[in-house]
């Protein structure tokens, strides 16, 4: 038995099933990669942030100190923080606002040229790294790690400039 071309043969599947099963197939791996991206995505931080690199606590080192200045000519805001080589959050033994102390863990609003500013009492053979977290775009800052208490800067200390 003799079969024209249009019609199918005993036992075969017409083209569009299998024209189907590809599109299927190509819809379900776009939207496998479109869920795994937007999965990635909700692991981002909330804002912009700058940060400075890993900072060991020599021996005998106690505190890091951690400062952003404003550069810019308008008001803007930051949250600053230390971190330790695991990433937990340090606690500041100190913070300040344009000069002025506030309270642990709050939002500054730096006004131009002012500066915010934390201490922190830190342990020596870890390392440490700063953040600031905010409206960067006019923000400078770097980590200090040193051995005085009262004058961060007095002695031999380390620094690094957040980026």
């Amino acid at each position: 038995m003799r079969h024209r071309e249009w019609e199918l043969r005993p036992g075969s599947r017409p083209a569009t099933l299998s024209f189907t099963r590809e599109i299927t197939m190509k819809v379900s791996a776009t939207l496998a990669a479109a869920i795994c991206f937007l999965a990635t995505t909700g692991l981002a931080h909330a804002g912009p942030t700058i940060t400075s690199p890993a900072i060991f606590g020599g021996s005998g080192e106690l505190i890091a100190f951690c400062a952003v200045r404003n550069i810019g000519k308008t008001l803007t805001t930051a949250e600053v923080s230390i971190v330790d080589e695991s990433g937990n959050v340090i606690t500041p033994t100190d913070q300040r606002c344009n000069g002025a102390i506030q309270p642990v863990g709050s939002t500054c609003r730096i006004v131009p040229g002012g500066m915010f500013s934390i201490f922190a009492l830190i342990t020596d053979g870890f390392a440490y790294a700063c953040s600031a977290t905010g409206s960067l775009r006019n923000l400078r800052g770097a980590i200090t790690v040193g051995r005085s208490l009262v004058l961060p800067f007095a002695g031999q200390y380390r620094s690094a400039e957040l980026r």
